[in-house]
């Protein structure tokens, strides 16, 4: 339908899209979760909150990482209890009440089981 209205000259509906989100701060926090997840865990893979965080502590220590873009989107997401330190709880609670449901790109992250007593999310294409 998209590509049918620009071909009309009409306006392209994902360019408003865009605009209403990019004043949206919880909204661009999932953008760069979802984003910088796809880029270092990749897609369908299971995880605990504590699985990412060390996940995401150790491509942020990595020398020939090219940055802690995924530890860093984690943290502005669901932020700290003082520090600046990554806290699983918090991005559960985070993932659970901000993220769950919500597609991004056509990805959406989606709470999959338990491992260990853990909630396992998953980052899925829709």
């Amino acid at each position: 339908m998209r590509e049918a209205l620009v071909w009309l000259g009409e306006a392209d509906p994902c360019l408003t899209v865009e605009a209403i989100t990019s004043d949206d701060p919880e909204r661009m926090a999932l953008v760069a979760v979802i984003t910088q997840w796809e880029e270092y865990l990749g897609v369908g893979g299971a995880y605990t909150c504590s699985e990412m965080v060390t996940e995401a502590e150790r491509v942020r220590f990595q020398i020939s990482a090219p940055g802690s873009g995924l530890y860093d989107a984690l943290l502005e997401a669901c932020g700290t209890r003082g520090g600046n330190k990554l806290v699983p709880k918090l991005l559960s609670e985070w993932l659970r009440l901000k993220a769950q449901g919500n597609v991004v790109a056509g990805r959406q992250i989606v709470h999959v089981g338990e491992r260990g007593g853990s909630k396992t999310w998953k980052l899925v294409k829709m």
